[in-house]
């Protein structure tokens, strides 16, 4: 009777344990509810063949722009989840989405030395709000699916303002004045820089970030965004 006791005891005390994680740390697929991982195998294929990204090259002083996809569906919902309901734990499947088109390009063009990826800065009135740096956690799990990345999180934001529902010419405005290099930061010609972002919507921010990084010393600079708005023209 004490060995049943005990053992129901037990199960009792694990399904709890397991639901309170399940709430805390939801570990199910996010299309189809598989437990295991926030996207399964068989649903990022899915992603894959629905939205699978696309590069283009030479735009805006770039020497690519490579999208992980469209601004829609699953992946769109993903980032939703991500950095307005605190799923942290998506930051993984959204950082392989942009790393499946990315790891190619980047190797192909040529360049053999060192390849830093440089988040781009998120204000911090959205950092308190959120409870975290969701460009800088995407950041980093990106750098954790390459040998050969380095993060350097090597611009600040210099002012507070907010593009989200603005026009595309008060974001170019904006924009001109939001980035700078920090002071100790020194850019070098032989490096390639990586600028990451997570929604391209008119691309002012990341043309005048680039900017910047040129105007401090980096020769060599290509724009990663995890989804675009619509598709980007050349």
């Amino acid at each position: 009777m004490l060995k049943i006791k005990r053992k129901v005891c037990f199960d009792v005390k694990s399904t709890i344990i397991n639901v309170l994680l399940e709430v805390v740390s939801p570990n199910r697929c996010q299309r189809c509810g598989l437990q295991g991982e926030s996207l399964c195998g068989r649903c990022k294929k899915y992603l894959l063949g629905t939205n699978p990204g696309y590069v283009i090259s030479g735009i805006d002083g770039f020497s690519r722009v490579i999208v992980g996809g469209v601004k829609e569906g699953l992946l769109s919902r993903l980032l939703k989840q991500y950095k307005y309901q605190g799923r942290r734990d998506l930051a993984r499947a959204l950082a392989w989405k942009a790393w499946e088109i990315a790891q190619n390009e980047i190797w192909e063009t040529g360049e053999v030395g060192e390849v830093v990826i440089v988040p781009l800065p998120t204000i911090r009135r959205h950092i308190r709000e959120r409870g975290f740096d969701h460009m800088l956690m995407l950041a980093r799990e990106l750098c954790r699916m390459g040998e050969n990345l380095k993060l350097e999180p090597i611009l600040e934001r210099l002012n507070k303002t907010v593009q989200v529902g603005k026009s595309a010419k008060v974001r170019c405005e904006q924009a001109k004045q939001a980035y700078g290099v920090k002071k100790e930061v020194k850019l070098r010609e032989d490096v390639y820089y990586v600028l990451f972002d997570d929604v391209w919507t008119t691309g002012s921010s990341m043309r005048a970030a680039a900017e910047v990084m040129r105007n401090a010393g980096a020769c060599k600079i290509s724009a990663l965004v995890l989804m675009s708005n619509d598709y980007i023209e050349s």
